[in-house]
């Protein structure tokens, strides 16, 4: 059965498929059945098989917990494998342990009654037991691996010395608990979230985006992967009105105080600079008190211990009809150290379409209708936007850590305007730029940790009519940059000026390029006459101070 096990791999493991044959099958079955043949003897014979690989090596022992057979959500058979996988190839060694149980849920107003061997929590330490038995075959070291369901205190506390102890849980947070001295040899070192924005005594609703997951979405924005959070319909959260939201980047707010409600930020995230994001919608503190509808928390790429990158490019040309909108994006990215401790991410995401606001409206049935030879796009409605964003940590010795962060963004867009449906020279544009610079310097240590942050954000508005109309390279990418009539009276903020004709501005008059083919309706010869536009810029700083010891945490 091993033999066929290892042949098939990860392809299946169903009895008819490990027979091979009709009889296989029975001879597979009959040894499955065999009141000698026990789960407990078959994990004792695979964990004996481990344990002459590991001679000489540093061993990962990894463990997790997945559900065999769910009959509610949280209720139902589970599975606690332990497996042994080579700290430095990634060879698998085979399975250490593996345990059987059945969650029937009902017990957590008695979880700080009964002891930690009475719940289920403490297959976590046992299973770290199992893999201390490790270091009496041979094994080099031994490094227990766990996700953020295995950080509890017993697990450290009782850990065998024979072990290391790694919770993989996305950020690094300081555990402090008392322990006597000659328990440990070495210092205990805890990956686990530490959400310190959330309110620890109001229920929170948070639903999270991990950064690989939010990379295999169908989305181009980190916006556009909150709205498909549930209580989200679009950049409305639980109700609440556009600009209700706050945005928090590495621990930093940032938030257009000037026209929130109607104009959007001007800094968007890269998808492939975050490692996770999150929205939350209820139980977050009054330090967010600007924060109305929801906050959305984003934690960016810290930079890796080796290289990586990633180019690619996507576009919808290839299919027809109303699902061909124009898009063209492409990303390059990479994530890798500089040396001495320090890492570099750096992403430039650009994104074009030729319909940047799709909307369903039938067709008018007339010859002259612009959308009679692309149905499916509306005219004058394309859109370009570029991201740049890059980020760099440099350790300051043990215990401090400087990052300093960086984002460029610009978001051109032509709208669509019915009145100018036939003559689209004259109809709006609008372009939207966005700034940010943040550094953080972070000091931990058990009994004391310091967060200083300081940011830099800016955010620039202008709409009007174009100066011209900018000519397209590959697909709605034009790589111009856009020009507006009245744009530098409007800087200046000159009113005056304004009072006065603004060249390049003309009366407008009915267009006779209708269905009817005598003027009415529609306009051309001029634009509206309208040139918009603000700025909003902002410094910011804050300061987090974490004081305390094995007794104490303020």
């Amino acid at each position: 059965m091993h033999a066929r096990l290892v042949e098939l791999g990860g392809s299946g493991v169903r009895v008819c498929r490990l027979g091979k044959d009709r009889a296989g099958e029975i001879r597979l079955t009959r040894f499955l059945h065999n009141p000698a043949v026990t789960v407990t003897e078959m994990v004792a014979t695979a964990a004996a098989r481990t344990s002459t690989r590991v001679t000489g090596r540093h061993v990962l022992a990894i463990q997790d917990t997945t559900m065999v057979r769910s009959a509610a959500e949280g209720i139902g058979v589970a599975l606690h494998p332990l497996i042994a996988v080579d700290a430095v190839d990634g060879t698998l060694f085979g399975l250490l342990d593996a345990r059987f149980f059945i969650r029937q849920g009902g017990q957590r107003n008695e979880r700080r009654e009964r002891d930690l061997a009475q719940k289920e929590s403490g297959r976590w330490l046992e299973a770290a037991q199992r893999a201390a038995e490790l270091a009496a075959v041979g094994a080099a070291c031994v490094t227990v691996v766990s996700d953020r369901e295995g950080d509890i205190y017993e697990d450290f506390a009782d850990k065998p010395s024979a072990v290391e102890m790694l919770v993989r849980a996305g950020q690094v947070t300081v555990v402090n608990f008392v322990v006597d001295v000659y328990t440990i040899e070495r210092p205990i070192v805890v990956e686990a979230y530490a959400d310190s924005i959330l309110d620890p005594t109001l229920v929170a609703s948070v639903q999270r985006i991990g950064g690989d997951e939010l990379r295999r979405f169908p989305v181009t924005t980190l916006e556009e992967a909150v709205s498909l959070s549930a209580g989200a319909v679009g950049e409305s959260y639980r109700g609440g009105r556009l600009g209700q939201q706050a945005f928090v980047l590495d621990g930093l707010g940032v938030k257009n105080q000037l026209d929130a409600s109607t104009g959007p930020l001007g800094v968007r995230i890269p998808p492939d600079m975050l490692t996770e994001a999150s929205l939350a919608t209820n139980g977050f503190s009054a330090r967010y008190g600007q924060a109305v509808s929801g906050l959305i928390n984003v934690v960016t790429k810290d930079g890796g211990d080796h290289w990586t990158g990633r180019a690619a490019y996507e576009t919808d040309r290839l299919l027809t009809g109303g699902a061909d909108l124009g898009q063209d994006r492409a990303v390059v990215s990479v994530d890798g150290p500089l040396g001495g401790g320090a890492g570099l991410v750096a992403v430039i995401d650009a994104d074009g379409r030729l319909d940047a606001d799709p909307v369903n409206a039938p067709l008018s049935g007339e010859p002259r209708d612009p959308r009679n030879s692309a149905p499916a796009l509306l005219p004058h409605n394309s859109g370009e936007r570029y991201d740049a964003a890059v980020k760099v940590r440099i350790p300051l010795g043990a215990v401090h850590t400087l990052r300093l962060f960086a984002l460029r963004s610009v978001d051109q867009r032509l709208l669509f305007d019915p009145a100018y449906k036939y003559d689209t020279d004259f109809a709006p544009a609008r372009r939207v730029t966005g700034d940010l610079f943040s550094a953080h310097v972070q000091r931990a240590t058990n009994n004391f940790t310091a967060d200083l942050r300081a940011g830099y954000f800016a955010r620039a508005f202008t709409r009007g009519a174009l100066t011209e109309q900018p000519t397209y390279g590959v697909g709605a990418f034009t790589g111009q940059t856009f020009h507006f009539i009245g744009e530098d009276i409007a800087r200046r903020q000159d009113t005056a000026l304004a009072r006065a004709p603004v060249a390049g501005f003309t009366i407008p008059d009915w267009s006779e390029r209708t269905p009817w083919g005598v003027p009415g309706f529609f306009r051309t010869g001029g634009s509206d006459g309208e040139i918009a536009w603000n700025r909003f810029r902002e410094v910011r700083g804050q300061a987090d101070f974490s004081i305390g010891g094995p007794r104490a945490d303020f």
